[in-house]
């Protein structure tokens, strides 16, 4: 089982960078990944434009062991994802028979070609698991292709969920009801002494929420020690 899994995060549509969309994919995936053990090193948001999006998949496909991208997979001119996966890879569009076959059963005569269209997949593309009733997700080698309704990518990515878990992360919080400029130098010694935990200090209203994580539960562990020790009577929340 791999323990250092990365990954990052395509969000596809001009309809976020406007406005008058409001993305709930980031937040979903995130922490859904976090639970798993794979690590999101990265989160784009493009509009639609399908050299910007190839671009931006090419470099992130490289740099990551997954990309899961969300959003620009239906029937209209605008959804552009699969024509701009091919297009990153450099191989062609070909139509799926067992997405046909979907598309039709779901469709009879009613298909058009604008429901064919989504049937549409990179070559070279494996189709995964499958939801209620039977539709699957495109993967192109490491990209991961997910629609942008979030009902739907999260029933999706529920039924592939288990294929990502490599390990898992630990978490520690404590929150102080202090200011957070008292508390950073104390943070900078803990995490010099702790280089494998990741902390994260969030201020609020009222109090500074303080977090370690990190793959090793008894470093996790230490460094809260740390921490604590280094707090001396600095009041909790």
């Amino acid at each position: 089982m791999n323990s250092s899994r990365r990954s990052a995060l395509l969000l596809i549509g001009s309809e976020l960078l406007s406005g008058r969309v409001q993305d709930e994919n980031l937040r979903f995936l995130a922490r859904e990944l976090w639970e798993l053990g794979v690590s999101v090193e990265r989160a784009v948001m493009v509009g639609d434009d399908i050299e910007e999006i190839a671009t931006t998949l090419s470099a992130l496909a490289d740099r990551h062991d997954w990309v899961f991208t969300t959003g620009g997979i239906g029937p209209t001119h605008d959804d552009l994802t699969i024509d701009a996966v091919a297009r990153a890879f450099g191989v062609e569009v070909v139509t799926a028979p067992r997405l046909e076959q979907l598309i039709r059963a779901r469709w009879g005569d009613r298909t058009t070609a604008a429901h064919l269209r989504m049937a549409r997949v990179p070559r070279g593309a494996v189709l995964e698991g499958g939801d209620q009733p039977g539709w699957p997700t495109v993967r192109m080698e490491n990209v991961v292709i997910l629609p942008g309704v979030p009902a739907i990518l999260r029933r999706k990515f529920q039924a592939l969920r288990e294929r990502f878990r490599c390990g898992r992360f630990h978490r520690r919080s404590v929150a102080y009801a202090a200011e957070e400029v008292d508390l950073a130098p104390i943070l900078e010694r803990v995490a010099a002494k702790h280089p494998a935990v990741r902390i994260g200090s969030y201020p609020q209203e009222d109090h500074v929420l303080i977090t370690l994580e990190g793959r090793d539960d008894p470093q996790v562990q230490a460094a809260a020690r740390t921490l604590e020790a280094a707090t001396g009577d600095l009041p909790r929340f």
